[in-house]
């Protein structure tokens, strides 16, 4: 058996990883996400739901447009701004979980992970006030159907 050239693993690793390859329906998606992120602060923000079958891009989606909108570092004031957040959704609706995900997301101390002894509602404040800090603009939930492996109660609440 004859060793690969570099130009065939080159080749090899090109065709092993993630390319995003556009479609139309994928593309208009895209445009209204940009559209509802680069839009001006409102009360009530727009949200959008992108549902369809398994392996449709859906993920694709998602981590085209947080390539776009990655984390900026100004060094000049020291901080990141992030104006989108994608996280996936916690494996059951349960808030702790949830703002614990979205704290691990952003990178934050191993000191604000270890908050499971605080309440929700301080999990709530610390999470509200570190995003505004950050400059999110967008919160990208994937696997969202992981909500429904609660009961009614649960995903209400959450």
């Amino acid at each position: 058996m004859r060793a690969r050239t570099t130009e065939e693993d080159g080749r090899i690793a090109l065709i092993q990883s993630d390319i995003w390859i556009g479609f139309p329906r994928a593309e208009q998606v895209l445009d209204r996400l940009q559209g509802m992120i680069e839009a001006p602060r409102q009360t009530r923000m727009p949200g959008l739901l992108v549902h369809g079958a398994s392996g449709i891009g859906k993920t694709m989606i998602a981590r085209n447009l947080s390539r776009k909108y990655a984390p900026e570092y100004d060094p000049a004031s020291g901080i990141t701004r992030t104006p989108l957040l994608l996280l996936q959704a916690p494996p059951a609706p349960d808030e702790r979980r949830f703002y614990l995900h979205i704290l691990a997301a952003v990178g934050a101390p191993a000191t604000a992970l270890s908050a499971r002894a605080q309440n929700v509602a301080s999990l709530e404040v610390r999470v509200i006030a570190l995003l505004r800090d950050l400059g999110v603009r967008m919160i990208m939930i994937d696997e969202v159907h992981n909500l429904l492996a609660g009961t009614h109660r649960e995903q209400r609440r959450f």
